[in-house]
């Protein structure tokens, strides 16, 4: 994400672009109640909406983050800044790429192979981009 959704969204103090530290979402940007197992079973938990980034946001409100900066990502910054223009926010979900009980994906030809696999709509490789068509 960018700096600035993140000054946004969370309490500050673990930006980095490592995506090796966790941070809380602000209490104003949360949506329900805090996580209680006892009141609510884990299913109903996780299926509620905890934020306005719901996709990125853990069941306890903590999210893993990485903060983009154009000077150590030039090409990802460009992009999360084009995409915010487009959606309003600079955050995308960062995922492990595979299929359930597959290897993660090492190379183009596994890229594309897990792409025609799933529902993945679009796949990007550097400048190239593929989608499906219908």
């Amino acid at each position: 994400m960018l700096l600035e959704d993140y000054l946004e969204f969370y309490e500050g103090g673990n930006e980095n672009s490592f995506m090796s530290m966790t941070d809380f979402l602000k209490k104003e940007k949360r949506l329900g109640d805090d996580f209680t197992s006892e009141e609510t079973g884990i299913t109903e938990q996780l299926q509620k909406s905890k934020s306005e980034i719901q996709g990125v946001t853990h069941v306890d409100y903590s999210s893993r983050i990485q903060v983009v900066s154009e000077t150590e990502d030039p090409l990802f910054f460009k992009l999360l800044t084009e995409y915010k223009k487009i959606t309003g926010r600079g955050i995308l979900i960062n995922t492990s790429f595979n299929l359930r009980g597959q290897p993660i994906v090492c190379s183009p030809d596994d890229a594309c192979k897990c792409f025609l696999e799933t529902d993945i709509d679009l796949l990007v490789i550097n400048n190239f981009i593929a989608s499906k068509n219908n």
